[in-house]
C-alpha cells in the first residue's frame, strides 16, 4: 500500500493474530515490493496462498458491496497465475453493537478466494476522495457480499491469548 502507517500495520497484526487463531492458517508479512499483504505457509515453510487484507473501518452492508482496487486484484493474480497457488482476500468490519461500544477485539472477518470466482463486469472508477490524492481515485472492482464467507471467531479465545 502506497499509504501504509503504523496503524496499518498495527491492524494487519491484529488480523494475522485472529485469522491463525481462528482458522490455522499462517500469514507471513511480505515485503514492500510486493503489492499483496501476506503469503499463507504450511508447517514446513511453504508457501500455498497469497492473502490481501482489506480493514474497513464501517459496518459490512453500510454500502451494497465490497469496493476493491483492481490494481490490487491484477497483482494478486498474477502471484496467482505465476505459482499456481490460490489468491484470498480477507475483509475485516467494525461490528454493528447495539450499545455502541467496539472494540478491535470484536471485528467481524470474512474470507474470498478471489481465484475462483470470474471477476467480470462492475468495474468503475472509484475510491476515496477523503484524503484528497489523485490517485485514489482509479478502475475499482466492486465485489458482492455473497462471494465471502464468515469467518468464525470465538472472541473470548482472542482475548485470552494476548
Amino acid at each position: 500500500m502506497i499509504l501504509e502507517k503504523e496503524k496499518d500495520l498495527d491492524n494487519e497484526k491484529s488480523a494475522q493474530k485472529t485469522i491463525l487463531l481462528s482458522t490455522g492458517w499462517r500469514l507471513i508479512k511480505l515485503p514492500k515490493r510486493y503489492t499483496v499483504d501476506w503469503a499463507r505457509i504450511d508447517d514446513n515453510e511453504v508457501v500455498n496462498g497469497w492473502v490481501e487484507y482489506k480493514h474497513r473501518s464501517h459496518v459490512k452492508g453500510t454500502y451494497p458491496d465490497l469496493m476493491i482496487s483492481c490494481g490490487k486484484l491484477v497483482e494478486g493474480f498474477k502471484l496467482s497465475a505465476i505459482t499456481q497457488l490460490p489468491f484470498f482476500l480477507i475483509v475485516s468490519f467494525k461490528v454493528d453493537s447495539i450499545s455502541g461500544d467496539y472494540t478491535e477485539a470484536t471485528r467481524d472477518y470474512y474470507v474470498c478466494e478471489i481465484t475462483r470466482n470470474v471477476l467480470k463486469n462492475d468495474v468503475r472508477m472509484g475510491g476515496r476522495l477523503d484524503r484528497g490524492y489523485g490517485f485514489d481515485i482509479e478502475p475499482v472492482y466492486h465485489l458482492p457480499y455473497m462471494l465471502f464467507s464468515k469467518i468464525n471467531i470465538n472472541y473470548l479465545d482472542r482475548v485470552d491469548s494476548n
